[in-house]
Protein backbone atom coordinates (compact mmCIF):
# COMPACT_ATOMS: atom_id res chain seq x y z
CA UNK A 1 0.00 0.00 0.00
CA UNK A 2 1.24 3.60 -1.10
CA UNK A 3 1.49 5.48 2.26
CA UNK A 4 3.97 9.23 3.13
CA UNK A 5 5.84 6.98 5.59
CA UNK A 6 7.35 3.26 5.97
CA UNK A 7 4.25 1.78 8.02
CA UNK A 8 3.57 -1.99 8.96
CA UNK A 9 0.08 -3.51 9.35
CA UNK A 10 -0.75 -6.34 11.41
CA UNK A 11 -2.95 -9.37 10.88
CA UNK A 12 -6.37 -7.66 11.51
CA UNK A 13 -5.75 -4.82 8.88
CA UNK A 14 -4.57 -7.34 6.05
CA UNK A 15 -8.01 -9.44 6.83
CA UNK A 16 -9.63 -5.74 6.59
CA UNK A 17 -8.08 -4.63 3.13
CA UNK A 18 -7.71 -8.17 1.37
CA UNK A 19 -11.73 -8.00 2.22
CA UNK A 20 -12.55 -4.96 0.68
CA UNK A 21 -9.92 -5.91 -2.36
CA UNK A 22 -12.06 -9.05 -3.06
CA UNK A 23 -15.31 -7.07 -2.67
CA UNK A 24 -14.39 -4.83 -5.21
CA UNK A 25 -13.17 -7.60 -7.88
CA UNK A 26 -16.78 -9.38 -7.40
CA UNK A 27 -18.56 -6.17 -8.07
CA UNK A 28 -18.03 -2.27 -8.38
CA UNK A 29 -20.85 -1.48 -6.33
CA UNK A 30 -21.20 0.09 -3.43
CA UNK A 31 -20.06 -1.21 0.02
CA UNK A 32 -21.35 0.20 3.11
CA UNK A 33 -19.93 0.53 6.22
CA UNK A 34 -21.93 -1.98 8.00
CA UNK A 35 -21.36 -4.69 5.47
CA UNK A 36 -17.78 -3.90 5.52
CA UNK A 37 -17.65 -4.48 9.56
CA UNK A 38 -19.94 -7.32 9.38
CA UNK A 39 -18.05 -9.13 6.92
CA UNK A 40 -15.02 -8.65 8.34
CA UNK A 41 -16.37 -10.79 11.55
CA UNK A 42 -17.92 -13.48 9.36
CA UNK A 43 -14.17 -14.08 8.21
CA UNK A 44 -12.30 -14.10 11.34
CA UNK A 45 -15.10 -16.69 12.33
CA UNK A 46 -14.09 -19.04 9.91
CA UNK A 47 -10.49 -18.55 11.10
CA UNK A 48 -11.48 -18.63 14.54
CA UNK A 49 -13.22 -22.31 13.28
CA UNK A 50 -10.14 -23.51 11.65
CA UNK A 51 -8.20 -22.32 14.80
CA UNK A 52 -6.88 -19.41 13.54
CA UNK A 53 -6.43 -16.59 16.02
CA UNK A 54 -5.26 -13.14 14.20
CA UNK A 55 -6.84 -11.02 17.22
CA UNK A 56 -9.33 -8.98 15.49
CA UNK A 57 -10.85 -6.98 17.18
CA UNK A 58 -15.02 -7.08 17.06
CA UNK A 59 -18.36 -7.38 19.48
CA UNK A 60 -21.98 -7.85 19.61
CA UNK A 61 -23.97 -4.79 18.55
CA UNK A 62 -27.84 -5.04 18.11
CA UNK A 63 -28.12 -7.51 15.35
CA UNK A 64 -25.04 -9.04 14.46
CA UNK A 65 -21.07 -8.49 14.91
CA UNK A 66 -19.39 -5.68 14.12
CA UNK A 67 -15.49 -4.64 13.62
CA UNK A 68 -14.38 -2.98 16.33
CA UNK A 69 -13.40 -0.04 13.44
CA UNK A 70 -11.22 2.16 15.80
CA UNK A 71 -9.02 -0.22 16.09
CA UNK A 72 -7.82 -1.19 12.83
CA UNK A 73 -5.63 1.08 11.57
CA UNK A 74 -7.87 3.29 9.33
CA UNK A 75 -5.20 3.71 6.40
CA UNK A 76 -6.16 0.17 4.91
CA UNK A 77 -9.71 1.39 4.09
CA UNK A 78 -10.86 4.74 2.19
CA UNK A 79 -14.17 5.77 2.95
CA UNK A 80 -16.82 8.64 1.63
CA UNK A 81 -20.21 9.30 1.29
CA UNK A 82 -22.23 7.09 -0.60
CA UNK A 83 -23.98 7.72 -3.86
CA UNK A 84 -28.44 7.51 -3.49
CA UNK A 85 -28.12 6.46 0.27
CA UNK A 86 -26.94 7.97 3.50
CA UNK A 87 -24.14 6.56 4.56
CA UNK A 88 -20.63 5.82 3.37
CA UNK A 89 -19.11 3.61 1.63
CA UNK A 90 -15.81 1.68 1.52
CA UNK A 91 -12.59 0.97 -0.95
CA UNK A 92 -9.36 -0.44 -0.43
CA UNK A 93 -7.61 2.73 0.53
CA UNK A 94 -4.97 2.89 -2.48
CA UNK A 95 -6.99 1.41 -4.97
CA UNK A 96 -9.67 4.53 -5.08
CA UNK A 97 -9.14 7.59 -6.83
CA UNK A 98 -11.15 10.45 -5.35
CA UNK A 99 -11.33 13.04 -8.25
CA UNK A 100 -12.37 10.14 -11.02
CA UNK A 101 -15.22 9.36 -8.62
CA UNK A 102 -16.42 12.78 -7.91
CA UNK A 103 -16.09 14.22 -11.31
CA UNK A 104 -17.16 11.09 -13.53
CA UNK A 105 -18.61 8.33 -10.79
CA UNK A 106 -17.26 5.81 -12.72
CA UNK A 107 -14.42 2.91 -11.88
CA UNK A 108 -10.95 3.16 -13.27
CA UNK A 109 -10.37 -0.59 -13.87
CA UNK A 110 -6.55 -0.01 -13.69
CA UNK A 111 -7.67 1.01 -9.51
CA UNK A 112 -8.96 -2.44 -9.37
CA UNK A 113 -5.53 -4.43 -10.44
CA UNK A 114 -5.95 -7.95 -8.95
CA UNK A 115 -4.50 -9.34 -5.60
CA UNK A 116 -1.24 -10.03 -6.42
CA UNK A 117 -0.53 -6.09 -7.05
CA UNK A 118 -0.92 -5.99 -3.54
CA UNK A 119 2.67 -4.23 -1.92
CA UNK A 120 3.15 -7.25 0.57
CA UNK A 121 5.86 -5.32 2.60
CA UNK A 122 3.24 -2.98 4.07
CA UNK A 123 1.65 -6.14 6.00
CA UNK A 124 3.30 -7.46 8.95
CA UNK A 125 1.84 -11.39 8.52
CA UNK A 126 4.08 -14.58 7.87
CA UNK A 127 2.80 -16.37 4.25
CA UNK A 128 0.98 -19.19 5.79
CA UNK A 129 -1.30 -16.50 7.62
CA UNK A 130 -1.91 -14.29 4.56
CA UNK A 131 -3.01 -17.99 2.72
CA UNK A 132 -5.46 -18.71 5.71
CA UNK A 133 -6.90 -15.17 5.92
CA UNK A 134 -7.35 -15.09 2.28
CA UNK A 135 -8.69 -18.71 2.10
CA UNK A 136 -11.54 -17.21 4.62
CA UNK A 137 -12.22 -14.14 2.48
CA UNK A 138 -12.61 -15.92 -0.58
CA UNK A 139 -15.09 -18.02 1.28
CA UNK A 140 -17.12 -15.30 3.23
CA UNK A 141 -17.06 -12.97 -0.60
CA UNK A 142 -18.54 -15.87 -2.56
CA UNK A 143 -21.13 -16.68 -0.05
CA UNK A 144 -22.40 -13.28 1.09
CA UNK A 145 -20.21 -11.18 -1.19
CA UNK A 146 -23.67 -9.87 -3.30
CA UNK A 147 -25.87 -10.16 0.04
CA UNK A 148 -27.69 -7.55 1.48
CA UNK A 149 -26.45 -6.09 4.93
CA UNK A 150 -30.43 -7.58 6.20
CA UNK A 151 -29.28 -11.06 4.73
CA UNK A 152 -25.91 -10.45 6.15
CA UNK A 153 -27.58 -9.37 10.03
CA UNK A 154 -30.34 -12.67 10.04
CA UNK A 155 -27.17 -15.16 8.86
CA UNK A 156 -25.00 -13.52 11.57
CA UNK A 157 -28.04 -14.23 14.18
CA UNK A 158 -29.18 -17.13 12.88
CA UNK A 159 -25.39 -19.02 13.09
CA UNK A 160 -23.53 -17.11 16.15
CA UNK A 161 -25.75 -15.47 18.83
CA UNK A 162 -24.65 -16.06 21.56
CA UNK A 163 -28.11 -16.07 23.32
CA UNK A 164 -31.70 -16.96 22.60
CA UNK A 165 -32.86 -13.73 23.85
CA UNK A 166 -30.51 -12.65 21.39
CA UNK A 167 -32.18 -14.59 18.67
CA UNK A 168 -35.73 -13.81 19.89
CA UNK A 169 -35.57 -10.02 19.50
CA UNK A 170 -32.77 -10.67 16.46
CA UNK A 171 -36.94 -13.12 15.20
CA UNK A 172 -39.03 -9.67 16.39
CA UNK A 173 -37.14 -7.18 14.51
CA UNK A 174 -36.95 -9.37 11.20
CA UNK A 175 -40.76 -9.78 11.58
CA UNK A 176 -41.35 -5.89 11.49
CA UNK A 177 -38.67 -5.17 9.03
CA UNK A 178 -40.85 -7.87 6.91
CA UNK A 179 -44.52 -6.88 7.40
CA UNK A 180 -45.87 -4.49 5.08
CA UNK A 181 -48.00 -1.73 6.75
CA UNK A 182 -51.60 -0.67 5.59
CA UNK A 183 -52.00 3.07 5.28
CA UNK A 184 -48.58 3.05 7.99
CA UNK A 185 -50.43 1.09 10.38
CA UNK A 186 -49.73 -2.45 11.66
CA UNK A 187 -53.65 -3.17 12.55
CA UNK A 188 -55.81 -2.52 9.82
CA UNK A 189 -57.19 -5.52 7.91
CA UNK A 190 -57.23 -9.43 9.26
CA UNK A 191 -53.88 -9.76 7.67
CA UNK A 192 -52.14 -7.40 9.78
CA UNK A 193 -54.05 -8.22 12.71
CA UNK A 194 -52.21 -11.47 12.37
CA UNK A 195 -49.33 -9.82 12.23
CA UNK A 196 -49.62 -7.83 15.40
CA UNK A 197 -50.79 -11.37 16.97
CA UNK A 198 -47.06 -12.72 15.96
CA UNK A 199 -45.34 -9.49 17.00
CA UNK A 200 -47.18 -9.84 20.44
CA UNK A 201 -45.83 -13.93 20.51
CA UNK A 202 -42.46 -12.69 19.88
CA UNK A 203 -42.54 -10.29 22.81
CA UNK A 204 -43.71 -13.07 24.74
CA UNK A 205 -40.32 -15.09 23.37
CA UNK A 206 -38.42 -12.27 25.00
CA UNK A 207 -39.65 -11.96 28.12
CA UNK A 208 -39.23 -15.69 28.83
CA UNK A 209 -35.86 -15.59 27.21
CA UNK A 210 -34.38 -12.02 28.93
CA UNK A 211 -31.28 -13.46 30.96
CA UNK A 212 -32.36 -11.16 33.85
CA UNK A 213 -29.28 -12.19 36.07
CA UNK A 214 -26.57 -11.17 33.05
CA UNK A 215 -28.19 -8.33 32.09
CA UNK A 216 -29.58 -7.10 35.53
CA UNK A 217 -28.83 -3.14 34.26
CA UNK A 218 -31.38 -3.03 31.77
CA UNK A 219 -33.96 -5.55 33.04
CA UNK A 220 -36.78 -3.14 34.74
CA UNK A 221 -36.34 -0.60 31.53
CA UNK A 222 -36.81 -3.86 29.04
CA UNK A 223 -39.71 -4.65 30.72
CA UNK A 224 -41.14 -1.17 30.75
CA UNK A 225 -40.13 -0.53 26.95
CA UNK A 226 -42.01 -4.54 26.00
CA UNK A 227 -45.48 -3.03 28.04
CA UNK A 228 -44.89 0.50 25.79
CA UNK A 229 -44.52 -1.65 22.72
CA UNK A 230 -47.69 -3.42 23.46
CA UNK A 231 -49.62 -0.22 24.16
CA UNK A 232 -48.23 1.02 20.90
CA UNK A 233 -49.28 -1.77 19.35
CA UNK A 234 -52.89 -1.68 21.13
CA UNK A 235 -53.26 2.14 20.10
CA UNK A 236 -52.47 0.80 16.10
CA UNK A 237 -49.67 3.31 16.63
CA UNK A 238 -47.39 4.36 13.13
CA UNK A 239 -45.82 1.75 11.64
CA UNK A 240 -42.57 3.59 11.67
CA UNK A 241 -42.77 4.48 14.69
CA UNK A 242 -43.04 0.86 16.23
CA UNK A 243 -40.00 0.00 14.27
CA UNK A 244 -37.88 3.15 15.55
CA UNK A 245 -39.04 2.50 19.01
CA UNK A 246 -37.78 -1.37 19.23
CA UNK A 247 -34.04 -0.10 17.26
CA UNK A 248 -33.80 2.73 20.34
CA UNK A 249 -34.33 -0.16 22.68
CA UNK A 250 -31.66 -2.72 21.14
CA UNK A 251 -29.11 0.27 20.73
CA UNK A 252 -29.44 1.26 24.59
CA UNK A 253 -29.05 -2.51 25.75
CA UNK A 254 -26.23 -2.93 22.64
CA UNK A 255 -24.11 -0.04 24.60
CA UNK A 256 -25.09 -0.69 28.46
CA UNK A 257 -24.79 -5.07 27.94
CA UNK A 258 -24.29 -6.28 24.91
CA UNK A 259 -20.48 -5.12 23.87
CA UNK A 260 -19.28 -5.91 27.16
CA UNK A 261 -20.46 -9.26 27.14
CA UNK A 262 -19.72 -10.55 23.88
CA UNK A 263 -16.53 -9.34 22.59
CA UNK A 264 -13.22 -10.27 21.45
CA UNK A 265 -9.51 -8.36 21.54
CA UNK A 266 -11.36 -5.23 22.50
CA UNK A 267 -8.53 -2.98 23.85
CA UNK A 268 -8.92 -1.98 27.46
CA UNK A 269 -9.12 2.02 26.69
CA UNK A 270 -12.10 1.33 24.55
CA UNK A 271 -13.73 -0.52 26.70
CA UNK A 272 -12.94 2.73 29.38
CA UNK A 273 -14.72 4.72 26.99
CA UNK A 274 -18.15 2.33 26.99
CA UNK A 275 -18.41 1.93 30.53
CA UNK A 276 -18.36 5.96 30.72
CA UNK A 277 -21.06 6.01 28.49
CA UNK A 278 -23.07 3.17 30.20
CA UNK A 279 -25.22 5.38 32.89
CA UNK A 280 -25.96 8.30 30.52
CA UNK A 281 -27.22 5.92 27.70
CA UNK A 282 -29.44 4.27 30.58
CA UNK A 283 -31.03 7.95 31.61
CA UNK A 284 -31.39 8.93 27.81
CA UNK A 285 -33.11 5.80 27.22
CA UNK A 286 -35.62 6.04 30.32
CA UNK A 287 -36.29 9.57 29.40
CA UNK A 288 -37.39 8.14 25.74
CA UNK A 289 -39.51 5.92 27.67
CA UNK A 290 -41.02 8.19 29.62
CA UNK A 291 -41.87 10.64 26.59
CA UNK A 292 -43.46 7.58 24.78
CA UNK A 293 -45.43 6.16 27.34
CA UNK A 294 -47.12 9.96 28.21
CA UNK A 295 -47.94 10.40 24.21
CA UNK A 296 -50.04 7.51 24.38
CA UNK A 297 -51.22 6.54 27.61
CA UNK A 298 -54.48 9.24 26.95
CA UNK A 299 -55.14 7.50 24.20
CA UNK A 300 -55.31 4.09 25.53
CA UNK A 301 -56.97 5.54 28.88
CA UNK A 302 -59.73 6.99 26.87
CA UNK A 303 -59.83 3.50 24.89
CA UNK A 304 -61.63 1.93 27.76
CA UNK A 305 -58.52 -0.92 27.51
CA UNK A 306 -56.23 -0.01 30.30
CA UNK A 307 -56.64 -3.20 31.36
CA UNK A 308 -53.11 -5.93 29.47
CA UNK A 309 -53.03 -7.23 26.43
CA UNK A 310 -52.40 -10.74 28.22
CA UNK A 311 -52.68 -12.52 31.45
CA UNK A 312 -48.05 -11.98 31.64
CA UNK A 313 -48.19 -8.85 31.92
CA UNK A 314 -51.12 -6.89 34.03
CA UNK A 315 -50.71 -4.19 35.77
CA UNK A 316 -49.57 -5.73 38.95
CA UNK A 317 -46.29 -6.17 36.93
CA UNK A 318 -46.66 -3.09 35.80
CA UNK A 319 -46.73 -1.58 39.33
CA UNK A 320 -43.74 -3.53 40.38
CA UNK A 321 -41.76 -1.66 37.38
CA UNK A 322 -42.64 1.42 37.88
CA UNK A 323 -41.29 0.82 41.55
CA UNK A 324 -38.23 -0.49 40.34
CA UNK A 325 -37.41 2.23 38.18
CA UNK A 326 -38.15 4.68 40.32
CA UNK A 327 -35.32 3.01 43.24
CA UNK A 328 -33.27 3.11 40.17
CA UNK A 329 -33.40 6.66 39.27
Amino acid sequence: MSSEEDVSFGEPEFLAYRLLVRLKEQSKGQITRSKYLKLCCIADRYLEQNDVDIEFPRYWYKYGEIASESDIDGRVAWSTSAKGFPGRQYFPSDRFDAADWEDQYQFDEELYAPADDIETDDFDVDEETRRKIDEAIRWVVHRLGKKSVSEIRHYQYQRYAPLEFIRAYSDLRWQLENTEPVQGRLTMSATQQSSQELVEELLDEMVMAYPEEKFNDMYSLFLRWEDTVRLLLENQTNYEEVEEFFDSFIEALSKVELRFAYREDIPDERLSGWEEEREEVKTEFREELREVRDGHLFDRGTSGTFEALSEPFSKTVMDDIEESLEDQM
